[in-house]
Formats: structure tokens, C-alpha cells, sequence
């Protein structure tokens, strides 16, 4: 893969997701498959709702709605795991600001 391939892949939604799971190496394993499971989940949700697989086209308003469809305790999980995902791709200069309501959901 070139470079030029690469960085269009982590700009889409599933290729960061690709690339944020591969940091998840040194976290606890029971954290990282919590974490992918609800970043797979939403992903697929986003992408079934008829979104495009572009990173910077996810709203807040969408971000606070899939969480809202969670039970209370999935959605600390899930919430922790958006935040990490979303200041990793902040972090990687592939988003501006999350999609979290200015940064972080209440």
C-alpha cells in the first residue's frame, strides 16, 4: 500500500477504526475486544443507516443518538471507547474535533 493509499484508507471511518485496533495491542485484552466490539458496532450501524464510510462526515447529533439506543451500563463502555477513537484520530490529524458534543458527551 503507498502512502497516498494509506492515508485515504485511515480517512474512512473503517480504515481508522483498522488502524485505532492496532494500537489496542497494549491494552488490557477484555478492554480492547469491549472497545472493538462497540466501535464495530457502531460503525455498522452508521454505514447501515445509509452514511457514507467517511470519517469527518460523523455528526454529534448521530454519535448521541446510537448511544441513547444502549443501556446505561453498555453506554459508559461504548462512550469510553468513542473517546479514545476519536482523540486517537484527532491525534493522528484525520479529524479536526469529535463528534462529541465539544469534545465530550455528559
Amino acid at each position: 500500500m503507498t502512502m497516498q493509499e494509506f492515508l485515504v484508507h485511515e480517512r474512512t471511518l473503517l480504515g481508522a477504526l483498522d488502524s485505532f485496533g492496532g494500537t489496542l495491542v497494549r491494552t488490557r485484552p477484555q478492554l480492547a475486544a469491549d472497545y472493538n466490539e462497540y466501535l464495530d458496532d457502531f460503525a455498522q450501524r452508521w454505514l447501515d443507516s445509509g452514511y457514507p464510510n467517511e470519517l469527518d462526515s460523523i455528526s454529534t447529533y448521530w454519535v448521541q443518538a446510537y448511544l441513547s439506543s444502549l443501556s446505561l451500563a453498555e453506554r459508559e463502555v461504548a462512550k469510553a471507547a468513542l473517546h479514545s477513537f476519536f482523540d486517537w484520530a484527532i491525534s493522528q490529524a484525520l479529524i479536526e474535533q469529535a463528534p462529541l458534543g465539544g469534545g465530550y458527551l455528559s
